[in-house]
């Protein structure tokens, strides 16, 4: 595995191509910063130390053959609060219960991860954003987005049209007030039908 960061300089000594654990504002465009001016909390004309960053260390092997192991051990920090040692499945959730409705740009932190994915700042919501380009991480933990309790094989669960699933108990209450679905926010005419338990793995 590679030990630097190549084609990335640190935008506050200059250091190209640097070692150690890189740091990207998550807010600001195409900002990065080496191990040293981070611990340093070093500021640019628009970045401030406050902002949240995204540690990433070189060549993170989350793309690579072992994608299944090194999900699990990915830890990613919210740009829209900072919160930190997120997974990503957690982000997700997090993203629907705090910032459903933010559209404040911000950079993705997942995508960050891969060198040939966006490194800009997103046209639309971290939310949209991961449901478009990240979906398959979505349901890793298989939890319900709305009591965010894990969705067992002898929970009853609903499957609305978009294809996400829920507690029935849940979705029920949800759809008492609203007419869509609480992660997507896609309409729902018709209440979806039950699904197989066994489509969900036990605890």
């Amino acid at each position: 595995m590679s030990r630097i960061h190549l084609d990335i300089s640190c935008d506050e000594c200059g250091w190209n191509n640097f070692s150690g654990i890189r740091y990207a504002c998550l807010v600001c465009e195409q900002y990065d910063l080496c191990e040293m001016c981070y611990c340093q909390r070093c500021s640019g004309q628009q970045h401030v130390a406050y902002h949240p960053m995204q540690a990433i260390f070189p060549k993170y092997p989350l793309f690579q053959d072992d994608r299944e192991v090194a999900k699990d051990d990915l830890r990613l920090c919210c740009p829209y609060c900072g919160e930190k040692d997120l997974r990503v499945h957690e982000m997700f959730q997090h993203c629907q219960r705090f910032h459903s409705s933010d559209t404040i740009p911000v950079r993705c932190p997942i995508c960050l991860m891969d060198e040939d994915r966006n490194r800009n700042l997103l046209q639309t919501s971290l939310l949209e954003h991961m449901l478009t380009r990240h979906k398959e991480y979505e349901h890793h933990a298989q939890d319900c987005t709305i009591c965010m309790e894990p969705m067992v094989t002898t929970s009853n669960i609903e499957k609305l049209q978009c294809g996400h699933p829920f507690h029935s108990g849940c979705i029920s209450n949800w759809l008492q007030n609203n007419d869509n679905c609480p992660l997507c926010r896609a309409p729902v005419r018709n209440r979806g039908k039950f699904i197989d338990d066994d489509e969900f793995l036990p605890m």
